[in-house]
């Protein structure tokens, strides 16, 4: 298994699709979530620095750094949605609460079958902070 697959694993908690093999329907619909609201992050995060609303010495640096992982973020996403569009995915952007308010899920459809993707809100929160960090570290991983 390489460093990828491992660190997909510990990403989005399902195993990484073989190599050549289409990734399952519940990990895509996992991937698309995290990375929907890992950009709705990263833009309230950019709007923050923008605005310097945050006590930073220089907030443009790190302005600048969020905009590098957005772009990054929106060239997977798009991806991701043209994948999606091609293997007739749809991922439900509400999530549903249980009556408790400590899990929460989403449904997704594919060629007619109907399936829930989701965990307890501190897991979701844990997997969509691997996502950020995932993208705004991306950039040093190669640096180095």
């Amino acid at each position: 298994m390489s460093a990828y697959d491992e660190e997909v694993e510990a990403i989005f908690g399902v195993p990484a699709p073989s190599k050549g093999a289409d990734p399952s329907p519940e990990l895509t619909a996992f991937t698309y979530v995290y990375t929907r609201y890992a950009r709705a992050i990263l833009e309230r995060e950019l709007a923050l620095f923008e605005s310097a609303a945050l006590p930073v010495k220089y907030p443009s640096i790190y302005a600048a750094l969020i905009k590098d992982a957005l772009a990054r973020l929106s060239a997977d996403m798009r991806d991701i949605k043209a994948y999606m569009a091609r293997a007739n995915l749809r991922v439900d952007d509400k999530p549903k609460q249980t009556a408790q308010g400590n899990t929460v899920s989403f449904t997704y459809w594919h060629r007619g079958r109907i399936g829930e993707v989701g965990g307890a809100k501190y897991l979701v929160k844990k997997r969509v902070e691997g996502v950020v960090a995932y993208y705004i570290n991306a950039d040093t991983k190669k640096t180095r």
